[in-house]
């Protein structure tokens, strides 16, 4: 069902999870593959973009920035955090891992330091399950140690919290928890908070016009 938006203030529509806003198109003619269906944004937009293209320069140390997904496609190897002092990763990109504290938590293999400690250090060994993989279990990782075992790469790394978790996946404060016997493919590059394109101050942004006989 599609909300009228306009019966709701703007904090309303903030606090939706989606916007609801939906245009459909209709075409006037016969679409044929290979046909190209365009959008005019409007001479205002046109002007606009052409004037940043014109003006646009590189933002500073522009050359050290790289895509996490371009980090991805590239590294085949993680980087420990020892390796990593001497040769880091572009600034804007950090290590996250797939990683379901509350599964691990109730495992019997979990190892523990004296539970009173405040510094207390849980080690467990990684493990896959069907929800592993979930993106909603990506969080932050520093990447400790790497072993090659029979031709396999696993990783040893120290689990991290995001902001907003779940209840129940967020590591106790003061817990250093580790997990061992990592696959590459749980570990992946993220890009920081606002180092993305669409946080430039010098991106370009113009409202997209509705003409009025559409």
């Amino acid at each position: 069902e599609v909300q009228n938006l306009s019966s709701l203030s703007l904090d309303e529509i903030a606090l939706l999870n989606t916007t609801n806003l939906v245009i459909e198109y209709v075409a006037t003619k016969d679409l044929h593959p290979n046909d190209e269906v365009v959008l005019d944004y409007g001479q205002d937009w046109v002007d606009a973009w052409q004037y940043h293209v014109a003006k646009w320069t590189p933002p500073q140390n522009a050359q050290m920035y790289s895509p996490s997904y371009v980090m991805d496609d590239v590294a085949g190897l993680i980087r420990t955090e020892k390796e990593q002092s001497g040769h880091p990763y572009p600034p804007n990109v950090a290590t996250a891992c797939f990683y379901r504290y509350s599964t691990h938590e109730t495992n019997d293999g979990i190892a523990r330091s004296n539970p009173q400690d405040a510094g207390e250090t849980t080690v467990v060994k990684w493990k896959a399950d069907r929800r592993a993989f979930d993106y909603r279990n990506l969080r932050p990782c520093s990447i400790m140690q790497r072993f090659e075992v029979d031709g396999q790469i696993t990783y040893t790394a120290m689990m991290k919290n995001w902001n907003g978790m779940k209840e129940e996946e967020i590591i106790p404060r003061g817990q250093m928890h580790v997990v061992n016997t990592i696959p590459r493919n749980a570990i992946k590059f993220v890009d920081k908070i606002y180092t993305t394109d669409q946080h430039l101050t010098s991106a370009f942004r113009h409202e997209i016009v509705i003409p009025v006989n559409a």
